[in-house]
Order: structure tokens, then sequence, then C-alpha cells
């Protein structure tokens, strides 16, 4: 993450994206990486943190994941253990730190090798190890066709081509299995990693791997998780069955909103904080460039993602809930104000303060909201008495049912407002009111 803080994430036209509440990567990381070695996770981590800073670069980098997925390359990968990357990896870093060297002159490399008992048998197993991960990772990009990606990753891949083709890796490979593997051999890969091969050109070659797996990882994903590419559009909201991706057998909704301002009501535990953390989500990887959890999405391109859902009180600065509520909007205001184009959900806005002041400040908030046309907010309530005032806003809520008196979370989206209240039914069934004496 960068030096701008928790949960700020930075994009590459310098806004800042408050999505703390997302978990972005202790829960979506997770269900993206297939990368085969730590550095390879670290550039899908600076993928999914660092957003584009415009919609041209976000479809490039969806013209990245659909290269690997329609050319057939989501359904192989370089074939390598995890233990033999480190150790080959770690061998290349010996050889820049000059723990082991020889001599430019082959015969004399030839003779230190034959003398050095101590180190001879050890470098002879690194080179064999390097070989033969350099042969598969020749073998996989011989077959990787550069000038199907776009050219921010094409030249990247032509150029770890050229540089594959410099350890002969097949031929050095065959003297191996032959047991042919000799000192003229051994001298070849010693020269070529200590004095041929720049240290800066060996460093850009580990990262376009890495990056290419990171890639590679999002293809991987975004097949095997049913995502699709959402399309950028001027104003209004359109998703059909979107979903959370980490819920095992979520309920799929449809949302289409045509205003600025949404409102969503429902009881307790219907699993609004659920819906807004996958209606955000879909927000944000759209804007990252990569699949959404939906069917299908249209949206704008926003300069600004703000997710507020799981706020708490800020005791370092002393900031009451109530306090952090207001200055949560105030920052998406300014920006907005700013002439930025900004997404922003709250989930509860304004719960941190008593409900007559809730209501007066929340009337007041949604009409100046909606002034904003270029921007989309989401606001989850539970105030109902804000329906009679509020013709501002497109307001959604999620269906739950009575039963014989019991609470049925159907989970589903709908247009409208919901005026179940199972608080008392819930306070019952739980035996509090015996407990109170009531």
């Amino acid at each position: 993450m960068s030096d701008s803080g928790p949960g700020i994430i930075p994009a590459v036209g310098g806004l800042m994206h408050h999505v703390t509440d997302l978990e972005i990567e202790k829960q979506l990381l997770p269900l993206l990486d297939f990368t085969g070695n730590p550095y390879a996770l670290q550039q899908l981590k600076d993928l999914l943190l660092h957003l584009p800073g415009s919609s041209a670069a976000v479809y490039e980098r969806q013209a990245i994941i659909k290269a690997l997925i329609n050319n057939g390359y989501v359904l192989t990968g370089p074939n390598y253990s995890r233990q033999d990357f480190e150790e080959v990896y770690a061998f290349f870093g010996r050889l820049n730190s000059q723990t082991i060297y020889y001599d430019s002159n082959p015969a004399i490399a030839a003779f230190q090798l034959a003398w050095r008992r101590r180190y001879r048998y050890e470098v002879k197993g690194k080179l064999i190890q390097l070989v033969l991960m350099m042969e598969r990772l020749h073998q996989y990009f011989d077959g990787v066709e550069a000038t199907v990606f776009p050219d921010v990753l094409a030249k990247r891949i032509t150029a770890m081509k050229v540089f594959l083709q410099q350890f002969r890796a097949a031929e050095m490979a065959d003297h191996i299995r032959n047991d042919a593997f000799g000192l003229r051999d051994q001298v070849f890969l010693l020269d070529l990693l200590n004095r041929q091969l720049e240290e800066e050109e060996v460093k850009i070659q580990w990262e376009t791997f890495f990056l290419y797996e990171a890639w590679l990882s999002l293809a991987k994903a975004m097949v095997k998780h049913n995502f699709s590419f959402p399309e950028f559009q001027e104003g209004g909201l359109t998703m059909k069955a979107f979903y959370h991706p980490l819920l095992k057998q979520p309920v799929k909704n449809d949302l289409t909103a045509t205003g600025n301002v949404m409102l969503l009501t429902g009881p307790n535990m219907s699993g609004k904080s659920t819906l807004l953390k996958a209606i955000g989500l879909c927000v944000y990887l759209a804007h990252a460039g990569m699949g959404v959890p939906a069917a299908y999405c249209r949206l704008p391109f926003f300069g600004s993602i703000t997710i507020s859902i799981n706020l708490s009180d800020d005791l370092k600065n002393g900031y009451s809930h109530f306090m952090m509520e207001v200055q949560q909007l105030k920052q998406v205001l300014l920006q907005a104000s700013a002439g930025k184009k900004c997404f922003a959900i709250f989930d509860e806005l304004f719960r941190g303060t008593n409900v007559d002041d809730a209501l007066d400040i929340s009337r007041q908030t949604i009409s100046g909201l909606a002034a904003f046309n270029n921007s989309f907010f989401v606001i989850s309530t539970h105030l109902y008495q804000l329906k009679p005032f509020v013709t501002s806003a497109s307001a959604y809520y999620i269906d739950c049912v009575l039963h014989e008196n019991m609470p049925r979370f159907l989970y589903t989206l709908k247009p409208g407002w919901s005026d179940l209240k199972i608080g008392w039914i819930i306070f019952e069934q739980e035996g509090l009111p015996a407990l109170l004496g009531i």
C-alpha cells in the first residue's frame, strides 16, 4: 500500500480512494491470487491498489486480460516449483552481490571451478536449477505471441524472449539430461551471469515475469469466478446479476439507477451491508480494469471512490462516530464541489446522532447531493420517516417477509421502501422480555 495512509488507495490521476471497508487485501486478494511466488503476488496487489487515472487506461488493462483469455494463455502458465524459483532467484542475487565470482578468462574460470572444491558442486547444482527453470520459461514464453497484447506489455514480453534466448537453455538442458553438463557449459553461464548481463536488465526481466504472472492470475480468476467486463458510460448505473464474490450461494440482484442518489432500506440482518459491499466491489474492480462479479455492468468513470460501511470512532484524533461521518461526507463534498465525479457509499448515515437530528440532516444532505449530477451516491438508512420528504432519490429495499411471525430474509433488491420492523420480534424470540421482567 502507499504512504497515503491506511485504506487510502492512490490513483494514477492523483485522487485518493477511501475503500478500507471493501477489505481488498484481506478478502479480495486471496480470491484473485493464482500466482506462484511472492513477488508476482506483490505485483498483483499493486495492480489492485493502484487504479488507472482514465477510462482509456482501464480499457488497456482490460485488453491485457482479454488477450490472456482469448488466446488460451489462461489455460496454462509457467511450470515451475516455488522452491526452484526461490533458489534460482536467490542465486541471481548472490551473483549480483559478488558472493560468487569467477574470472572473465574462460580458462582461468574453468581452473577456479575445478580448484574450488568447496563451491564446485554447489555452483553446478545451482546452475542446473537455473538452466531447467530458464528452459521452462523459454518454452512457455516462446508460445506467447507478444503482438496480441497492448504495447505496454507487448514490448516487455518481446524483451523477455530475447533475454531468455541468451541462456541457450534447451542446449544446456540437453547436456544436463545426457550427463554432459561440463566445465565449458558452467563457465559460459557464469560469464553470462557475471559479465554479459547487466544487473538492471536482469531486474527488469524479473519484474516483467512477475507482472505477467500477476496479469495471468487476474485472467484465471476472472474465468474461474465467471466475472464480466464492465463498460463505462455517461450517467446512470446498471448492474445485472451482481453479487458479493465471497458468498458461497449468493443471491444475485439487478440494479438500474438513473438518478444520482440511491436510498436503501431494509430491516436489520436483511443483508444491506453485504449488498453495499457488492456494489462497491463492482465499482472498484471496474476502475481497476478487472472483471466484476456481475453478468453485466455499465457505469460512469469516477475520479473518486469512497466506501463508508464500518465507520467507527477515531480515538487517536478524538473524533466521535458522528464526527467521523461528517468528516467523511465533507471530503466527498469537497471533491464533488471541485468538479470531480465521485462515487460514495454511506451505510446508515448519521446514525451517530439522535433521530431528530439525523432526520433533518439527512433530508438536507440527500437534497444537496442530488445537485451533483456527475456523481453517484448510495445511502442506506433506517429513517423511514424520510419517505414523504425525499423525491430527489431513487429508493430500493432488501426484501424480507414474516412467516408465522418469523422473519424470512430473501436478500433480493426491489424498488421502493421497506416498512417492515422486526426488532421487537427478534427481541421477543431471544426471550429478553422475560429476562427483563416485562
